[in-house]
């Protein structure tokens, strides 16, 4: 796939809560499901690039589905 494309990875993440102490935020939840979007890489892991008629459907940052359109 060529730019501009549509890639996208899952990534989970865990929260420091010590570091958000001094900014006076607080998280209750310290693990984070995701998934992002980008029309290049931008990073060299993890990244896939999705037809061009490819349905992603997401949810609570998690794929849920995925269909091709055509």
């Amino acid at each position: 796939m060529e730019a501009p494309g549509i890639y996208y990875q899952e990534r989970h993440c865990d929260c420091d809560p010590d570091a958000l102490q001094d900014s006076g935020v607080q998280i209750h939840n310290m693990a984070q499901d995701l998934v992002l979007f980008a029309s290049v890489p931008l990073s060299k892991e993890g990244w896939h690039a999705a037809a061009a008629s490819q349905l992603i459907v997401v949810k609570h940052g998690k794929i849920v589905a995925t269909r091709n359109l055509q």
